[in-house]
């Protein structure tokens, strides 16, 4: 189960995520992703991952393509920490 939260502000939008990135839910956080760059193409996006429990291969991936078109990642606790260096090192 994943919960997406969008925090839009005037220079930035921001989707809020809690549970665990897997699965179908993966397919839901780049249609929000998608959603938010169609409806305001030059705002910031920034993935707020602090409330994610787990995350999978897919959802890896998905994160890393959307950090290499310029997404901030954000996150807290030892793994979660671990999982945006692992992608901001390939990216």
């Amino acid at each position: 189960m994943l919960r997406i939260t969008t925090d839009m502000t005037e220079r930035t939008a921001t989707l809020i995520l809690e549970g665990r990135l897997a699965g179908i839910w993966v397919s839901e956080l780049e249609r929000c992703w998608n959603t938010v760059r169609a409806a305001r193409p030059e705002q910031s996006i920034c993935i707020d991952m602090r409330g994610l429990i787990f995350v999978d291969a897919a959802a890896k991936r998905l994160l890393a393509e959307m950090y290499g078109r310029g997404v901030t990642l954000m996150a807290s606790g030892c793994w979660m920490k671990h999982v945006v260096d692992e992608i901001t090192r390939a990216g």
